[in-house]
């Protein structure tokens, strides 16, 4: 017997878990706050080898589109932003199979329930912005993953520290107390 698949929508959390619709969200967010994105920017970073792969006009646009050049992204060894997002799992490269999987991922975050993304028509070409929603999503994925990263165990070291520090001053503080007791009396 087939299993069939459930209906059930995804939550907002389930959307960030699959590489796809993070990857989307993600780079939206970073490259597309002025002028949101084409469907032509999420080709390029997102499939492998599309069909506009072999135009040189249009590779290098792109490549001049995404060349954040920073010199610290150069110093930790990355070539560009989109090089750094590759390598350090926050985007996934060739996530998206095709054109028309592209299209319904990205017509399904401009929709209810989830509204992530707002569709434009500048230049008589659609664009993808996050929207307002999209953007806390955003930043709380990111400040999730930043937790979800920190090492335990370093924590506990952090935490035992500051301990002893408080511990010294209030030591401190009482014997100041004591010898300013002492002079009064």
């Amino acid at each position: 017997m087939v299993e069939r698949r459930s209906r059930r929508k995804m939550t907002v959390e389930e959307l960030f878990d699959s590489d796809h619709y993070r990857s989307i969200i993600i780079l939206t967010d970073i490259f597309g706050k002025n002028d949101g994105l084409r469907q032509l920017h999420y080709r390029w970073a997102l499939i492998k080898n599309h069909d506009n792969m072999k135009h040189a006009l249009f590779v290098r646009a792109m490549q001049d589109f995404f060349k954040k050049d920073n010199n610290l992204l150069k110093k930790l060894g990355y070539s560009n932003k989109l090089d750094q997002l590759y390598k350090e799992k926050i985007l996934t490269d060739d996530c998206i199979t095709s054109n028309s999987n592209l299209s319904n991922f990205l017509n399904r975050l401009t929709r209810d329930p989830y509204i992530i993304l707002k569709k434009i028509e500048k230049d008589e070409v659609p664009r993808y912005l996050l929207t307002d929603y999209g953007k806390e999503q955003a930043k709380r994925w990111q400040i999730l993953r930043y937790i979800k990263s920190i090492n335990t165990e370093l924590l506990e070291d952090v935490e035992k520290a500051i301990d002893k520090i408080i511990k010294k001053k209030a030591k401190r503080s009482i014997k100041t107390t004591i010898i300013e007791n002492n002079v009064v009396c």
